[in-house]
């Protein structure tokens, strides 16, 4: 069964999806030869199509992702490199809109870093300078800006 009823394809580019369906398929093969096949579809797109959501693009990652085996996982812990531990949950935010960080402009305690999503739009956040230090944004990297907002308001002239 491929993936693709799994995801909302208009979310990714044709070679994000063509790597998410590789990862789902090899997930797939390994669960059954392991007897842990039956009822893991969606939880194995699913976990495909989070770690797809905050940029992984490589199919052997997110085959790890898929299967929990991500560098060093232990119950939902995530050990990147050496130096940093990742936390795997779920988020209320459902707007997360992936892109490419343009620019970082570190101010006295907040910094604005823009994110390039694509057709010429650009996204700016207001975040504080530690969390750029902790997330090591710089120009060029891929992440997501994450959108939750209680209130939504409309003007007119």
């Amino acid at each position: 069964m491929p993936i693709r009823p799994l995801i909302q394809t208009a979310a990714f580019e044709p070679e994000v999806i063509a790597a998410m369906s590789e990862a789902f398929e090899a997930a797939l093969k390994e669960l059954q030869g392991s007897g842990q096949h039956e009822g893991m579809r969606e939880v194995i797109a699913n976990r495909i199509v989070a770690a797809a959501r905050f940029g992984e693009r490589d199919p052997a990652r997110l085959l790890e992702a898929a299967l929990g085996k991500s560098r060093g996982d232990r119950n939902g812990v995530v050990a990147s490199a050496p130096h940093q531990v990742e936390i795997s949950m779920k988020l209320s935010a459902r707007n997360a809109i992936a892109g490419t960080v343009i620019d970082v402009t570190k101010g006295q305690t907040t910094a604005h870093v823009q994110i390039d999503i694509g057709g010429g739009q650009i996204i700016t956040a207001s975040i504080t300078n530690e969390a750029v230090d902790e997330l090591q944004l710089a120009k060029g990297q891929k992440a997501q800006a994450m959108i939750k907002a209680s209130d939504v308001m409309i003007a007119t002239d």
